[in-house]
């Protein structure tokens, strides 16, 4: 009687440590997600849009980075994403980044807006604990 109790509970806790080490495995894998960065537009004359930059920031970002501007700058009231055209160094640390213009903003010349840089980033379990 007590041979076949024993048996269930060896199995039961054989299944649940392989459930836990499956859990420990995903936990343990890459996870994709989103970092913001909060960035100052300027606009100047030429209604060029521009903001800066250090050296930390350049290396996480490249052309195909997308920087998100509020709904409230779109004419259509919908967010509104922005591309890089090109990214340049100014002086040691200070990088320039230009973007590209768009008719679909309501911006005026001298102005500055916020934006937000959208960097896709994997990490573990661990980067987020211990980061």
């Amino acid at each position: 009687m007590f041979k076949n109790y024993n048996f269930k509970i060896l199995i039961f806790s054989l299944l649940l440590i392989t459930m836990i080490f499956f859990i420990v495995l995903a936990l343990l894998y890459k996870i994709n997600y989103k970092k913001n960065i909060l960035v100052e537009i300027e606009i100047n004359n030429q209604n060029q849009m521009n903001f800066k930059i250090n050296s930390n920031l350049y290396y996480e970002i490249n052309k195909n980075s997308k920087i998100l501007i509020e709904q409230k700058y779109a004419k259509n009231n919908e967010n509104f994403y922005l591309k890089i055209k090109e990214i340049k160094n100014i002086k040691n640390d200070v990088f320039n980044v230009v973007l590209f213009h768009s008719t679909n903003l309501k911006i005026k010349p001298n102005t500055r807006i916020l934006g937000k840089i959208i960097l896709s980033q994997k990490s573990n379990i661990f980067d987020f604990i211990f980061h």
